[in-house]
């Protein structure tokens, strides 16, 4: 007998959904129905001028004013500076009043506020006039003014006009000198003030800009300040949806949800979302929650089309916005090398540092994200954007077309695993046009006894336009130099004391100019000696070290100089810590045989060095601080095994903010305060134990370079280190182990998508972690074959999706799971496909789950009693058991009350022919079955004298079926 659920029929209210994914997240929002409402008009803020002499009831000019519903509008003054002005209620057409004086010496602009009514609501706004004056020279006349401006307001758009006159009729022209933000550019001739093509206004962000104009006739200047008031916009507009991205792996089948749209409105309309283009068919939309599905004719093959897009588009009832989605086919067994050719571009010779060269073009038949980097780099001249290939002018390059006219440059493309080189060619286009005159360094020598005047020599200098130079001295050491401003002969100047023993060389600046453009060179001037003894020369230093480092470990170098040439330096220390510090013949520091630091114990060491050349002898102080030390006992402890030297392994951070870590990279090297990627080089193979601790948000390991991923990697201990994300964390890591007995830190953790997918190695214990927090556990160990871990003790209550999560799985490990409270599941879609599980899950709470997809599908193990579950939200059956061979139960007592497809559902699995028609009759019983729904069953049986079930789908509910078999022989 089957039992049947009652359908609660109250009308369920949708509530705001909010999810969000850090790194590969989606956001998913919902809203109640609600009508647009009539709106009031829009008026601007607008500027009029007219002279002072203008006559009684002449125009002034047209207010302007809009209302999207197209109301017939009326315009009337509510605030009339001093009454001198009338409007036309009808037209808006302002004019001066019968009883207005209008004197520009007394009063140059009237502000007035004008109130538009749609015969519902008003809008209001300031219109300016402005008074012209009708001629002796003072400096220009312009008044503090000030503009509103709607925070919808595009970019480049006109603010409105500063209003200056000049007595003299000059022409004015207009600069700003203070620029708030630099959102405003201003006409210098016209006085016009535009929004800067950078400047988005935000009301909520900031209301008010004050910049300061100056207004010019030529020879006087009037300054003044300018306030832009931002009005907030009450109204409804497009909803806001980008481009975005997804990955699905090939072979993927119908009904897999491929990822939700993201799509934002400010209003409280609900979105509607549409399939505007679909490349080849290949997916279906939710015009409700925007996620994306496999359609049923979806085929997807790697090698064969690896990206596809879609333009969708998304509605609130009013606008609509058009954004591209891009579904990138991932890959699964097979990586082949980036594929990158010969390429070349051109640049002119007077481009400036950083400029945009062009992006060398590479392409991945795996679609793996690819970096680039520069191998050969022909005189450092040019840098590579990692991630885009653009390649830009270095800001070291001095390009010059008659020097060097092409440049060859090595690229290596990297897919993370293999490399591509290509040989790229920049060619140098001419520039024909003036030329700085030519000048290089150079170097002269004096005597230290050279009296004041005494010609050194004359700086070389050409110019290929044959323009007369002049010469000067732009930096000057110690103003020991002249130079004649025609010639460019240098010379000792009368202040000038040079001596070898206390300064042997001088450098200065020299500037040569044609008369346009201007060149510099650095001169050396070395003074040569005259035989006599001085002292070495050694300054006072310091340096820093870290507690624990090691005795005879040089940490540092003295460097003592002697004027007198052939003699050899002698070092000692003569005061001296306690001891601690040794110094050796050459001036290496380091800490003594049997010494060591500690910071608690002091802070600094000052020692006194002396050094000898064998007559004078000279002493400096040296301080030696002592670092800080970190607290490593509660770091994140991770040995790497390398097998190779010079192996380099990247702790990465993908560019996101807010890291702030410390690193003991096991080898005596420790690096502190990172914000950023890490990268170590281990000279020789081996294992080292690397410590981590500070602000480490999420360590992407599956993110970082070939050698990482290829070394061994044991997680000893987890620390305190509070993780916020941790999705594909380790995903494709081959040798990964987790022999740490503390947990990680997951109260901060949202989603653990793909985790350990692909650690096709992995099997370490992991039963003791505390995962209550998690919402989504995609992928979580997909393709980990060898993963036999008891996860029974995991608490998954506030998990909502499922998909794929023990998916392509070669062993039957049931992982304790059948306890598994999953009362918040939505999304279970393929959770156990084409894996061996077989775990008693009859007792799972599925009342809430919306997608059934392909949960079992070419599983050949599972065959366990669920027909007690809870389906009747279930909207998606697709390939629920297709090609599951070993499944074979009765689910007549399934109340598919809210199904949309059935596609596939027992297509070729193992349900007999009794078990498929108890199922039928079990729905055909059920008055509240769907009706309406094709059921495709290849490969199976059914009689229909054995009941009637199958027979009254099709004739009481509209049911149709296909690939399905009538034999009621035996």
């Amino acid at each position: 007998m089957h039992t049947k659920q009652t359908l609660n029929m109250k009308k369920q209210i949708p509530q705001w959904l909010l999810v969000l994914f850090i790194l590969v997240g989606t956001i998913i929002s919902c809203s109640k129905d609600d009508e647009a409402p009539n709106t009031a008009p829009e008026i601007e803020e607008q500027a009029f001028s007219i002279a002072e002499d203008v006559a009684a009831n002449a125009s002034v000019g047209r207010v302007e004013a809009t209302d999207a519903e197209s109301d017939e509008l009326t315009f009337a003054i509510t605030t009339n500076d001093d009454n001198a002005f009338t409007i036309n209620e009808s037209t808006g057409e302002l004019s001066v009043s019968e009883s207005a004086s209008i004197d520009y010496e007394t009063k140059t602009s009237y502000t007035l506020t004008i109130t538009v009514n749609d015969g519902e609501l008003d809008a209001s706004s300031t219109i300016t006039v402005n008074i012209t004056d009708v001629a002796e020279n003072v400096a220009p006349v312009v008044a503090a003014q000030s503009f509103n401006l709607s925070e919808d307001t595009g970019a480049g758009a006109l603010i409105g006009t500063i209003i200056a006159t000049d007595e003299n009729a000059d022409p004015l022209s207009f600069t700003i000198s203070i620029n708030d933000d630099d959102a405003v550019s201003i006409d210098g001739s016209t006085g016009e003030l535009f929004l800067t093509d950078s400047t988005t206004l935000d009301f909520e962000t900031k209301d008010v800009y004050t910049i300061t104009v100056l207004v010019s006739d030529g020879e006087l200047e009037t300054e003044v300040n300018i306030t832009i008031n931002i009005t907030d916009v009450d109204e409804n507009t497009a909803p806001v949806m980008v481009a975005q991205e997804f990955s699905l792996v090939e072979n993927t089948g119908a009904g897999f949800l491929v990822g939700t749209i993201v799509a934002t409105d400010d209003g409280t309309e609900p979105l509607s979302f549409a399939i505007k283009t679909n490349d080849d068919d290949a997916f279906t939309l939710d015009e409700s929650s925007g996620e994306i599905f496999v359609s049923n004719t979806g085929s997807f093959d790697y090698e064969t089309k690896n990206v596809y897009s879609l333009v969708v588009v998304v509605s609130d009832g009013v606008f609509e916005t058009e954004a591209v989605v891009t579904i990138n086919i991932t890959d699964v067994d097979e990586n082949t090398a980036p594929v990158v050719t010969a390429q070349t571009f051109s640049i002119a010779e007077d481009s400036a540092s950083g400029i945009a060269i062009g992006t060398v073009m590479a392409t991945d038949a795996e679609s793996n994200t690819l970096s680039f980097s520069i191998k050969t780099n022909d005189d450092d001249a040019f840098e590579i954007n990692t991630s885009t290939g653009e390649l830009t002018l270095a800001t070291s390059s001095n390009l010059d077309f008659e020097t060097k006219n092409s440049y060859t440059i090595v690229v290596v493309v990297s897919d993370g695993v293999l490399e591509t080189e290509a040989t790229v060619t920049i060619a140098i286009t001419d520039v024909e046009d003036n030329t700085a005159p030519a000048v290089d360094a150079q170097t002269f020598n004096i005597a230290e006894d050279s009296a004041s005047g005494t010609a050194i020599g004359t700086v070389i200098a050409t110019d290929a336009e044959s323009n007369t130079l002049s010469f000067s001295i732009k930096t000057n050491d110690d103003d020991a130099f002249e130079i004649d401003e025609a010639t460019g002969e240098l010379s000792l100047s009368s202040t000038a004391t040079i001596d070898f023993e206390t300064k042997n060389e001088y450098t200065i600046v020299v500037l040569v100019s044609d008369g346009t453009l201007e060149t510099e060179a650095t001169i050396s001037i070395l003074v040569t000696d005259v035989a006599e003894n001085t002292a070495p020369t050694v300054a006072n230093t310091s340096f820093t070290i870290n507690e624990g480092l090691a005795a005879a470990v040089v940490f540092g170098n003295i460097n003592a100089t002697d004027p007198d040439q052939g003699q050899s330096l002698n070092y000692s220390i003569t005061t001296n810590s306690n001891g601690i510090f040794a110094i050796s013949n050459t001036g290496d520091l380091s800490i003594a045989s049997g010494m060591s630091v500690n910071y608690n114990t002091a802070a600094s060491h000052t020692i006194t060095v002396s050094v000898t050349d064998g007559i004078d002898t000279t002493t400096a102080d040296i301080t030696i601080n002592v670092a800080k030390p970190v607290s490593w006992d509660d770091a994140l402890i991770i040995d790497f095994t390398v097998t190779s030297a010079n192996a380099t392994i990247q702790l990465p951070t993908l560019n996101v903010p807010g890291f702030d870590f410390h690193v003991d990279w096991g080898d005596g090297s420790i690096e502190n305060d990172l914000t950023n990627t890490a990268n170590h080089t281990f000279s020789a193979p081996g294992t080292y134990t690397v410590k981590i601790t500070g602000v480490l948000p999420m360590l992407p390991l599956s993110r970082s370079n070939g050698t990482t991923k290829a070394a061994t990697i044991d997680i000893k201990q987890w620390g305190n280190i509070k993780w916020r994300v941790v999705s594909s964390m380790f995903a494709g890591l081959k040798k990964l182990i987790i022999s740490a007995t503390d947990a990680p830190d997951l109260s901060r953790v949202n989603r653990m998508d793909n985790m350990f997918q692909y650690c096709v190695n992995f099997n370490s214990n992991i039963s003791h972690w505390d995962v209550s927090r998690v919402e989504h556990m995609n992928g979580t160990f997909a393709g980990t074959h060898k993963f036999t871990g008891d996860l029974s003790n995991w608490d998954v209550s506030r998990v909502k999706t499922f998909g794929g999560m023990f998916q392509f799985r070669n062993n039957s490990a049931t992982h304790g799971i059948e306890n598994w409270n999953v009362s918040s599941a939505e999304n279970l879609s393929y959770m156990f496909s084409d894996s061996n599980f077989n775990g008693d899950i009859s007792g799972w709470n599925t009342s809430g789950v919306k997608f059934f997809t392909g949960i079992f599908s070419n599983n050949k193990q599972f065959n366990q009693d669920i027909s007690g579950w809870n389906v009747k939200k279930g909207t998606q059956f697709i390939n629920l058991f297709k090609g599951a061979t070993a499944f074979n139960q009765d689910l007549g007592d399934w109340n598919v009350y809210s199904a949309t497809t059935l596609n596939g559902m027992f297509s070729n699995s193992g349900m007999s022919r009794a078990n498929y028609m108890a199922t039928l009759e079990g729905w055909a019983t059920d008055t509240m079955t769907v009706n309406n729904m094709s059921l495709s069953a290849d490969g199976l049986i059914y009689c229909n004298s054995m009941n009637s079930g199958r027979t009254n789908l099709i004739n009481n509910k509209g049911w149709t079926f296909s690939g399905d078999t009538e034999d009621c022989s035996n």
